[in-house]
Formats: C-alpha cells, sequence, structure tokens
C-alpha cells in the first residue's frame, strides 16, 4: 500500500512563520484569493508541499519574500522626483479617499492577525535602531514595539497609523527582514503591494514611497503627513515614472533620450 503523503513543513522557515503566513490572503479586484505563503516562501504542489522558488537567503530552501531584482540600481533620481511630487501634492485631496479608505480596511484585517501572535505596544520614542535589532527583540519577547511620534494625519487617526506602522514593519522588517535604509523601504513596498488591495495602492505610495523619499532627500527629515495621489508614477512597478526610461537600470529623462539617439551631443 502506498504510503500516504502529507504537507510538510517548509525547509528553514521559523514556524511562527510557516503558521502565521498560511492563514493571509490577498483578495485583488476579481476577488481570487492569492495565498500570502506562496510569496513568503513559494509556490506548492498538489500535496500542498512548499518548494523553493529560485530566490533564496542562501538558508537551505528558505525563500525572501520579493526577491526579485529591482528595476534600478541607482534610486536616488527616482526618489528625488518622488520628493518634489510629494512637495507639491495637496495636503488632503479628497480624490485620494477611496484609495485610503481601503488602505484602512486592509491595515485592519492584517494588523489583527498580527496582534494574535504577538503583542503590539505603541511607545514613545524609536524602539529600535535596526531591523536586526526589531526582528532580534520581538522573537525574544513575543513584544513589537511601534513608535507614536509624528502621527499627526489628515485622514488615519493616530491609533491607525500606529496600527499601518505595525503591519508595515511586521511584514517588511521582520518576516522580509528588510533593513530600515531607501532600499529596504523600496523593497518593503514590494512586499506590500502582493499583499494589499489593487485600490489602495496609490495611498500605499504616498504613504511608504512618498515619505521615504521625502526623508532621504531631506536629510532624514520626517515630511508632514498628506492625503494624496502622486501622479505620473507605477504603483506596481517602481522605478517606471512617466517621461522617463529605464536604460540599463538607471532612469533616462525622455528628451534626453531623443537627443542622444539623434546623436546631437
Amino acid at each position: 500500500m502506498q504510503q500516504r503523503r502529507v504537507k510538510k513543513e517548509h525547509i528553514g522557515v521559523p514556524s511562527v512563520q510557516s503558521d502565521y503566513a498560511k492563514s493571509i490572503y490577498r483578495t485583488d479586484e476579481d476577488d481570487m484569493p492569492i495565498n500570502l505563503a506562496e510569496i513568503l516562501y513559494g509556490p506548492t504542489n498538489d500535496y500542498g508541499e512548499w518548494y523553493p522558488t529560485k530566490e533564496k537567503t542562501g538558508r537551505r530552501g528558505d525563500t525572501v519574500i520579493l526577491a526579485e531584482k529591482l528595476e534600478l540600481v541607482d534610486w536616488n533620481t527616482y526618489c528625488q522626483l518622488v520628493s518634489n511630487a510629494y512637495d507639491e501634492a495637496p495636503a488632503n485631496d479628497p480624490k485620494a479617499h477611496g484609495s485610503y479608505s481601503a488602505l484602512r480596511a486592509a491595515v485592519v484585517k492584517f494588523f489583527d492577525m498580527i496582534s494574535s501572535k504577538v503583542e503590539v505596544q505603541f511607545v514613545e520614542g524609536s524602539p529600535y535602531q535596526t531591523s536586526q535589532e526589531m526582528q532580534a527583540e520581538v522573537a525574544k519577547t513575543k513584544v513589537l514595539k511601534i513608535m507614536k511620534e509624528f502621527s499627526d494625519h489628515p485622514f488615519f487617526t493616530e491609533e491607525e497609523n500606529w496600527k499601518f506602522r505595525a503591519v508595515h514593519d511586521w511584514f517588511s522588517h521582520i518576516l522580509a527582514k528588510q533593513p530600515f535604509d531607501q532600499k529596504g523601504e523600496i523593497r518593503a513596498y514590494n512586499t506590500h503591494t502582493k499583499m494589499f488591495p489593487k485600490a489602495s495602492l496609490p495611498a500605499l505610495f504616498t504613504e511608504v514611497i512618498g515619505q521615504v523619499c521625502y526623508n532621504t532627500t531631506h536629510g532624514g527629515e520626517f515630511p508632514v503627513q498628506k492625503v494624496a495621489i502622486l501622479p505620473g508614477f507605477d504603483y506596481e512597478n517602481l522605478g517606471r515614472v512617466e517621461g522617463w526610461r529605464i536604460e540599463k537600470k538607471k532612469l533616462v529623462k525622455e528628451e534626453l533620450k531623443q537627443v542622444l539617439n539623434a546623436g546631437l551631443v
């Protein structure tokens, strides 16, 4: 008699992540559930067995969230364009409220899931200096601490803003192990695009990429939070901007590209 095959744990993934991830789903505009566990750890076969994707961390069978190559090698020009758009954006655009409502609903769902696994505490000051420190402390204490400052928002309440930070930190800096730097936050956003509904992505872009790019182009200054959609950017494929082309993983303005092709410079 053939032995019955059963689902086995994915090699190299801590059980707190495996058990948690398998219960999370994103619902897109067509109401098709997408298993977040497959985003985290790769697809499964017909028996529900995890098998690794091509991109790995170096630990046997352990895949990274969105380990695919980024569109650009240098994000400074891109971030300057985003920062300029953030500067020019209105403080509270009613046309953006629909996207922010979708973002709020998703944050509530994900925060409730996180709260069932760890205690979330809202605290004064920055509780962690690095993502590695955050990962170690949460693993040790089962407590995730979230900074309360800079929470004055035109759309979210302070508590909703804190919950969004908790969702961001949990999925991006704990599960995905992304660092607290420009490229880490860009990869963090890529993680979120696979989780959040498409309707929320314009707001998500402003909240994550808009604020990160403003911060990195203003000497670490935290921006005034806005409710606005930043036009001209691809919210699902970071690096793509209207009026610009990507050449050898660098942004080139369309007019300059035409001049170069014509051999005028």
